[in-house]
């Protein structure tokens, strides 16, 4: 919302930057436009934070309560990528805030295959790079309909979580790297 004040040559990301801090940004990444991405990797900037919670449209949708939230924020990700490319830069990392809901519970091995397919890798190191998640329940007295019950948690770790440790081998398999 401060536009030029945070992501500009002399805004608070180039300067804090400048001065040596390791500097990371929460953002829905709506406004991450081709020249704000520009701006972002130009400044320095090390990590961004985004929020997506799923993979299927309609349950994004519903949790942003907006089918153009979600271009948006894909849109966001995507220029930041390709301002990264065209700088040469590996920075910032891009990393997913999902926050975890009796919506996308079960979702969440299709987000991380989504996401999978859409990271980009550091060639030294295919374990670095986009895309790392943090899970986060979802809080506050107003989400109480959308909180997992007992029951749903306990699907979600007994069932979900080894559903997606098979995307996750799968993907390592993919890249070259063998189970050990």
């Amino acid at each position: 919302m401060l536009g030029e004040q945070v992501w500009g040559d002399i805004g608070l990301v180039a300067f804090a930057t400048r001065l040596g801090c390791v500097v990371n940004i929460n953002t829905n990444a709506e406004l991450i436009s081709p020249q704000v991405a520009l701006q972002l990797v130009k400044s320095g900037l090390a990590r961004i934070h985004i929020s997506l919670d799923s993979a299927d449209y309609k349950i994004q949708s519903q949790i942003f309560r907006s089918h153009e939230r979600v271009d948006k924020v894909l849109r966001g990700i995507f220029n930041l990528q390709i301002a990264r490319n065209l700088l040469g830069f590996s920075h910032p990392q891009i990393h997913i805030n999902c926050v975890l809901t009796n919506l996308n519970l079960f979702q969440f091995p299709s987000l991380l295959r989504f996401l999978l397919d859409i990271r980009e890798t550091l060639p030294d190191n295919p374990l670095s790079g986009d895309l790392a998640f943090y899970l986060i329940p979802v809080g506050g007295a107003e989400n109480s309909n959308l909180r997992p019950n007992a029951e749903q948690w306990r699907k979600f770790y007994t069932e979900t979580w080894q559903e997606s440790e098979k995307v996750w081998r799968e993907y390592q398999k993919s890249i070259g790297i063998n189970e050990r």
